[in-house]
């Protein structure tokens, strides 16, 4: 069985400027591929536009001065299927989210400063649902829901862990 990471940043992302900053960290890096750039199951190059829809669903619940975000990476160990792990483990985070009404943003990014051959995907997701306005809250249970879907609808023969990340 090979193991898969489902990274969740210690803090979740918040303040004035948090999609912009996450977003920019995320599209800004010299390993993301900005061709491959999904916004809600549509590749797209236009980020300003998807900024411009998180802050608008985060403002139409209220959401200005105490803005959040969810920050995860999808990771595995190097090896000849890393892409097609995290890859099937993007579309179903994805899936997932679009299903409960969050907004999602992934970004593949092909190495990392420690590890060039670390192919992984950044996935930025707004912790507001844009139907109820409901909040996706903060805690294990959320995590695991996400990491049991992971488990159910990508190969059987991964296995999708939880482990917290610092910023």
């Amino acid at each position: 069985m090979k193991d898969a990471m489902l990274l969740v940043v210690e803090r979740p992302h918040q303040g004035d400027m948090v999609v912009d900053n996450v977003v920019k960290y995320m599209v800004g890096s010299p390993f993301a591929d900005k061709d491959e750039i999904i916004a809600n199951g549509i590749r797209t190059d236009s980020v300003p536009h998807m900024i411009e829809d998180f802050y608008s669903v985060q403002g139409a619940a209220d959401m200005e001065h105490h803005r959040r975000l969810f920050h995860f990476v999808l990771t595995t160990r190097t090896s000849r299927v890393m892409d097609e792990i995290v890859e099937d483990g993007a579309e179903a985070l994805l899936d997932y989210c679009a299903a409960l009404g969050h907004q999602v943003l992934l970004v593949p990014h092909y190495g990392s400063e420690k590890d060039c051959l670390n192919h992984h995907w950044h996935a930025a997701v707004n912790p507001i649902n844009s139907v109820t306005g409901q909040r996706m809250l903060d805690k294990y249970e959320t995590f695991s829901a996400i990491t049991e879907y992971l488990n159910q609808h990508t190969r059987s023969s991964w296995s999708w862990k939880i482990k917290k990340a610092s910023a």
